[in-house]
């Protein structure tokens, strides 16, 4: 679970009402009254639709141990005085800011996920190559980008060492923006294709908005790409780049695919050990890969991947 400490949430407000004992621990964060957990700090989000009262006294029924709320805003008259509130000026930047100061904390190796219909698949694909060595965690998709990124931070358990998020896009600017705020030690961009909710967009202005992901980037920063698009191998990058796929030129080179009964079976070229997939999976080989690829710069031995890819089921 997350530790949230009270000095490090109030380094973040202006005020503080009610009372809380200032040794607790919150260890979550929920911005939805019905997902709230014992425990958590609630951070309602403005509802237009006036339930603001119902959702702050449900998160208090379901566990809540306090709330955040802006000075802009009236807090529910029903709200108990000793219920704790910490005030903060902009519900937005103070989450923001909570998620990049304790993934600063926590400091694991953050890994991105970015591209098309298919960044979820990649992103459990890479979790599941990664779960026998290293404790990892990954966000969930269900708001904003921003949203979703930063309460993945903000949930993620004290002891992670590999942080796995998805680096969404709603609007131009959305990728770049995320990768200034959580800034990834490795990423992937899995395709160059059009996400649903972007909206129409050209491919190279989808193009431009993926390839922004290493904006965010150090140098040493390792970037893992689809090696059977000219696009990407084509594009000069900044940092390390390794490609994937079945053409000749990718590091990661896909050879020998074969089925049998319920698995896929596929080797590497270079690596004399043949990978095994659930034939459920077959059409995302190139993700597993990507999930190879970042195992191998993290230390993991192809046996331990290869018995992981075979479990894998969703």
């Amino acid at each position: 679970m997350a530790n949230l400490n009270i000095s490090f949430v109030k380094s973040f407000c202006t005020d503080i009402t009610g009372n809380i004992s200032s040794s607790f621990i919150f260890n979550g964060v929920s911005t939805e009254s019905k997902e709230v957990m014992e425990g958590n700090l609630f951070i309602p989000l403005k509802d237009e639709g006036g339930n603001e009262k119902k959702e702050v006294l449900e998160a208090i029924k379901n566990g809540a141990a306090a709330l955040i709320w802006s000075k802009e805003r009236a807090i529910p008259e029903d709200l108990p005085d000793s219920f704790p509130v910490f005030w903060v000026e902009d519900i937005k930047q103070t989450i923001q800011k909570m998620a990049k100061r304790y993934m600063e904390e926590v400091d694991p190796t953050v890994i991105a996920v970015t591209g098309g219909e298919d960044k979820a698949i990649t992103k459990e694909l890479i979790a599941a190559t990664l779960k026998k060595n290293y404790h990892v965690h990954t966000t969930s998709q269900s708001k904003s980008p921003w949203m979703d990124l930063c309460l993945g931070v903000l949930n993620m358990d004290a002891h992670t060492n590999v942080f796995i998020g998805e680096y969404g896009s709603h609007t131009q600017g959305d990728i770049s923006k995320l990768s200034h705020l959580i800034e990834p030690n490795i990423a992937v961009i899995t395709s160059i294709q059009q996400d649903e909710q972007e909206g129409n967009k050209s491919p190279e202005v989808i193009l431009e908005e993926f390839s922004s992901i290493e904006s965010g980037m150090r140098p040493s920063a390792v970037l893992v790409l689809d090696g059977d698009n000219t696009q990407l191998f084509n594009k000069e990058w900044k940092t390390d780049t390794v490609f994937c796929g079945f053409s000749h030129h990718s590091l990661f080179q896909i050879q020998s695919l074969q089925e049998e009964n319920e698995y896929i079976h596929f080797e590497l070229k270079g690596v004399h050990m043949p990978f095994t997939l659930h034939k459920q999976w077959k059409q995302f080989i190139k993700n597993a890969v990507f999930g190879i690829a970042i195992a191998v710069h993290l230390g993991v031995l192809p046996d331990e991947m290869l018995a992981s890819l075979k479990e894998y089921k969703k």
